[in-house]
């Protein structure tokens, strides 16, 4: 299951479609489908997830155990790192409990949790109130906001009508530390470097030698 259908704003109860009579037949007709809300921050995660343990847990009372401790090792995943490590070890951990008909979540998948936090940087003090404080980004908007990528949210509300998201790469993190732009700007210096006029002498230099 999709932990996405959980949230409260994609669960769309039935309705009677509007009926439409054209040449003596009956067409259904529906509306434009709302775009479904994605879990991107740890707050519609844990609303998800909650919902999730809820309905498990009413059928197999056993399993909230196992599930509360799931439930911390995200929350401590999401303070240690500051790029969504606990949101992509998540769904990766879904898979694999699906695959293998797991039934405990209590233990940490090592490799899972290794391959994603792998070159992933350390949260600090400050990350955590800076994303508690500023606005939340949009979950359909096409167009990534450039102040949040700057580092900064500059919405005045609550939410923000553009897309917190890189520019660079669409990941979760900010352009300004986007791992892929860091990489690219360390091939420009390198060819730069090799393109350089001292750089020519010294290889046209040991070539004659």
């Amino acid at each position: 299951m999709e932990f996405d259908e959980l949230l409260s704003t994609n669960i769309v109860f039935t309705e009677p479609e509007p009926q439409l009579l054209f040449d003596g037949r009956l067409v259904l007709t529906s509306g434009p489908k709302k775009p479904k809300r994605r879990i991107e921050d740890i707050a519609t995660w844990m609303e998800a997830f909650s919902t999730f343990a809820l309905i498990l847990t009413s059928y197999f009372p056993r399993r909230w155990k196992d599930l509360c401790q799931y439930q911390l090792l995200i929350l401590r995943t999401y303070r240690q790192f500051a790029s969504r490590v606990w949101l992509s070890y998540d769904r990766a951990f879904h898979q694999h409990a699906a695959a293998t008909n797991l039934v405990d979540w209590s233990s940490i998948d090592v490799q899972l949790y290794n391959f994603h936090a792998a070159g992933a940087s350390v949260r600090g003090r400050n990350d955590v109130l800076l994303e508690a404080s500023e606005a939340s980004g949009s979950t359909t908007s096409h167009i990534v906001c450039k102040s949040w990528n700057r580092g900064q949210c500059a919405a005045p509300s609550a939410s923000c009508r553009y897309a917190h998201r890189c520019s660079s790469c669409s990941g979760g993190h900010h352009a300004v530390s986007c791992p892929c732009r860091t990489t690219d700007k360390l091939k420009v210096i390198s060819k730069r470097r090799a393109t350089s006029p001292e750089a020519v002498r010294s290889s046209s230099k040991s070539k004659h030698d």
